[in-house]
């Protein structure tokens, strides 16, 4: 899969995160999301939910494991993707696309973003 990694920016906890404005976009890393075969369930914080920076705010499942969701952001909010409630696959199918997780109105700006290069040698030690 090629990505363009441009307004993206991410956690070492393998989140991604796009902001625009006050508001951002949250998701998974492909690198964590081809890790989860047999995805079966996403959980999310509901709209209107406060989340803060490092907290669970959700759940991922598959057949053999399951996780929390930690939010990379603090905020509200404002805009959940139920296409994976739904369709959990999609999450690894097309994970900064249709795949994408929900959206908050930050409350200030995200800490201890990287950016794709400072991703990707992070990430480099898994393959």
């Amino acid at each position: 899969m090629i990505v363009s990694f441009e307004g993206l920016q991410f956690t070492a906890d393998h989140n991604w995160v796009r902001i625009g404005g006050d508001t951002a976009r949250i998701g998974i890393t492909a690198c964590f999301a081809e890790r989860l075969t047999g995805l079966c369930e996403v959980r999310l914080p509901r709209l209107g939910e406060q989340v803060q920076h490092l907290a669970p705010c959700g759940l991922l499942a598959t057949s053999y494991w399951t996780g929390d969701l930690f939010t990379p952001v603090t905020g509200t909010v404002t805009g959940v993707n139920q296409r994976v409630i739904d369709a959990p696959e999609l999450v690894r199918a097309d994970p900064y696309g249709a795949g994408w997780l929900f959206e908050a109105d930050l409350a200030d700006q995200p800490a201890r973003l990287l950016d794709g290069l400072s991703y990707l040698e992070l990430t480099s030690q898994y393959t």
